[in-house]
């Protein structure tokens, strides 16, 4: 396939768009090279995805809005990440039902829903103008995609100092001690030893729909206080439950298993 050119988002399905599989879930993307609106080369995405249809209780209609897309810069750890959603009328926390209730006796469930939608990502995700190399994946809450690696082509990158290493992580110089919380074995097990370079820990806030994140020396094992993770507003504040968040790690185009924290 040849260059393609999306001065605006699309919410249907296009030619590069994967195809689903006849059943199951999934998020999946394909990556073809773009030019901007303005004419520069970018990377434009073509997302397909089918979801439970818990997500279609708890979002409505408003799936894209729901669903991030997310791009790690291999050399910084920096995380570029929007919802695939343009032009709402209202931000997503205002109508999404935070706790759906069953279905009343005789009404059918809503088994899954399935999306679609291209984006370029240079002027979705705002990246800087520099060439560089990211990972992408699609996120959304308990679920993530495949990553994968791709070159953003640019202009000539300058020299970036790597990232300091945050002081709400603690290292552990060993392996985990008996009875560690289950998140740091699965966040930092499932990449520690697998993927070499800095290391990204991104949080997605179930309320307030933010991705927040900060980045390492890594990979290296360490633990946390989630809730004191990152700074608020949007980070488990909500005044009432659900509070909820959920938490991957990216290291050298991998992802770590995603853990759910919060009440």
């Amino acid at each position: 396939m040849g260059t393609v050119m999306l001065p605006e988002p699309v919410y249907e399905p296009q030619d590069q768009s994967p195809v689903l599989p006849p059943d199951g879930f999934v998020l999946d993307f394909s990556l073809q090279p773009s030019l901007n609106a303005a004419g520069g080369p970018s990377v434009a995405l073509f997302a397909s995805v089918r979801v439970p249809g818990k997500y279609a209780d708890i979002y409505g209609g408003r799936l894209a809005g729901a669903i991030q897309i997310v791009a790690v810069a291999s050399d910084r750890g920096a995380v570029y990440a929007r919802n695939a959603e343009v032009g709402a009328t209202a931000p997503l926390p205002l109508v999404m039902n935070y706790n759906p209730q069953p279905r009343p006796r005789g009404v059918a469930p809503v088994e899954s829903a399935e999306a679609w939608f291209a984006v370029d990502l240079r002027a979705h995700l705002n990246l800087p103008p520099e060439a560089g190399n990211y990972t992408m994946f699609l996120w959304l809450d308990e679920m993530a995609s495949q990553p994968r690696t791709q070159a953003i082509p640019g202009k000539t990158a300058g020299g970036n100092a790597g990232p300091a290493w945050p002081n709400v992580l603690t290292r552990d110089a060993g392996p985990p001690p008996a009875g560690s919380p289950p998140i740091l074995m699965n966040l930092g097990d499932t990449v520690a030893g697998r993927a070499s370079g800095t290391f990204s820990l991104l949080g997605l806030d179930f309320r307030s729909r933010s991705v927040k994140w900060l980045s390492a020396p890594g990979p290296q094992r360490f633990h946390f206080d989630p809730h004191a993770l990152f700074s608020k507003p949007g980070w488990l504040d909500a005044p009432d439950p659900p509070r909820r968040a959920f938490l991957v790690l990216c290291c050298g185009g991998q992802l770590s298993s995603i853990v759910a924290v919060g009440a």
